[in-house]
């Protein structure tokens, strides 16, 4: 019933329980009781304020389906094995508890890693550092530890990473200790039980942009195998241009501290430091995937870097999810999570990533 209700709250309350629908799958139901249930009660008892009810618990419900529908539609386009009954939370296995080590980058600088292994002894795993987001400026591993845990129990061997905050240092001490990640996973290959050849890195956001940034390296060697960004930024310039509000102050005051000051100062540093500007002729495959309502770094983010990679002959593909705003796989019962682990789990075992229709 307060599900049915939710859209009387003002601001983003209301969206929120619009897109419920996605975010919980369940939720669909609920607030179809709701429309069932909370009528009758506001026509007979509640007197205008209970029809005005009534009206919205019905709208809720249909924005509910209609999200639900789209990503559903969108996990059937992409050829993913996804149903309105899935949930990662529901999938974890509780065995997979993270253990910590320490990664050494340049200068000195140390990190932690949090493992995620899988059971059983198979040696041709495939290895997934993770690099979690925050503006440049906060954060920390173990931002999504419900996915992480999740991939771990479908055979991934995951390391959660640390590295150089732009409160420390700049941009390039960022990359170079994502680059030691990968460094250190292939060189304990052995030991994780993964192919030191099959290594993705996996960014979200802030993270998702440095992801990109090392797996474009000009030094081949230390590129990854396969690179997954979601909701990045991938032209500083624009990010700059275009923020807004609360979280555009916020992106832009990361900004200033991870280049140094805004692009009216030093715009050639803001591209050299943005994927857009970096994608070589032998990237490797990359998997982008973007909310289309994401108001922090909007779609054509991605968009535009997957042109570039498609013109530049890459194997890449994108996955846009219709009402998604940013950070959409944190809520980890929810489709676009569900979406998300499923075109990784596709990525990782497919050699010629398929191309976006009309890409």
């Amino acid at each position: 019933m307060a599900l049915a209700l939710a859209p009387c709250a003002p601001g983003r309350l209301g969206y929120y329980a619009l897109v419920c629908g996605a975010s919980l799958p369940r939720s669909a139901a609920l607030g179809a009781l709701g429309v069932l249930l909370s009528p009758p009660a506001g026509f007979y008892a509640g007197g205008k304020f209970g029809r005005l009810a009534g009206l919205l618990s019905l709208i809720s419900s249909a924005g509910s389906v209609l999200v639900s529908a789209s990503a559903l539609r969108t996990a059937r386009e992409h050829e993913l094995s996804v149903s309105p009954a899935d949930g990662l939370r529901g999938r974890l296995d509780a065995r997979l508890a993270p253990r910590t080590v320490v990664f050494a980058s340049g200068k000195g600088r140390q990190f932690n890693a949090d493992i995620y292994a899988p059971t059983g002894g198979h040696t041709s795993r495939v290895g997934v550092v993770v690099v979690h987001g925050g503006a440049w400026r906060h954060g920390d591993k173990g931002e999504n530890a419900p996915f992480s845990r999740w991939l771990a129990a479908h055979g991934f061997l995951v390391a959660d990473i640390q590295y150089s905050l732009a409160t420390e240092r700049d941009w390039l001490a960022a990359v170079d200790d994502i680059k030691a990640a990968i460094s250190y996973v292939r060189q304990h290959a052995a030991e994780l039980n993964i192919d030191p050849q099959r290594i993705v890195i996996l960014g979200r956001s802030a993270g998702g942009h440095l992801a990109l940034l090392a797996a474009y390296t000009a030094d081949v060697a230390l590129r990854p195998w396969r690179v997954v960004a979601l909701y990045a930024p991938t032209d500083l310039v624009q990010l700059y241009q275009h923020a807004r509000g609360q979280q555009g102050r916020d992106l832009r005051e990361g900004l200033h501290a991870l280049i140094g000051g805004p692009p009216a100062d030093n715009r050639a540093a803001y591209q050299s430091a943005s994927p857009v500007q970096r994608v070589p002729g032998d990237a490797p495959p990359t998997l982008l995937i973007h909310g289309r309502s994401d108001t922090s770094v909007p779609v054509e983010h991605s968009r535009r870097l997957y042109r570039i990679l498609r013109r530049a002959g890459a194997r890449a593909e994108l996955i846009e999810l219709p009402f998604a705003r940013h950070a959409f796989d944190l809520v980890p019962e929810g489709l676009w999570a569900c979406i998300t682990a499923q075109a990784l789990l596709k990525f990782a075992a497919n050699t010629q990533p398929r191309a976006r229709p009309g890409g």
